[in-house]
């Protein structure tokens, strides 16, 4: 079965973020399973405070280095922008491969919305 198992630590301030992750993945795949980690670092600045609840949008940077088995890497940058509100966070993303080993550097826009509960 895959499994997906990750630590994150915040910072948060009123007037930027900060976001360290770290995660490791196990993919099966036909004939064996593969490994694989990400770690992440993430800053965020919001140009107009609002107060807690309001719709805000957050303008954020994020370094992301990523391993699979058979040694695959890669190491990238995501500029990207942040719009939430109190219990629903919208992140739109994209990551330029700034380096790749045995992979390929393509270009990756990430989409991402959340629901808290």
């Amino acid at each position: 079965p895959d499994a997906v198992l990750g630590v994150s630590a915040t910072r948060m301030e009123r007037r930027g973020d900060a976001v360290i992750n770290l995660s490791v993945v196990r993919i099966p795949t036909p004939g064996h399973v593969l490994t694989g980690g990400g770690l992440g670092l993430a800053a965020g600045w919001r140009p107009s405070p609002s107060r807690y609840g309001d719709l805000e949008a957050q303008l954020f940077g994020e370094a992301v280095g990523e391993y699979v088995e058979g040694g695959k890497a890669s190491l990238g940058l995501a500029p990207g922008v942040l719009v939430h509100s109190r219990n629903a966070v919208l992140k739109l993303g994209v990551l330029f491969p700034a380096w790749t080993r045995r992979g390929d550097g393509d270009v990756v826009v990430k989409l991402g919305a959340k629901l808290l509960m």
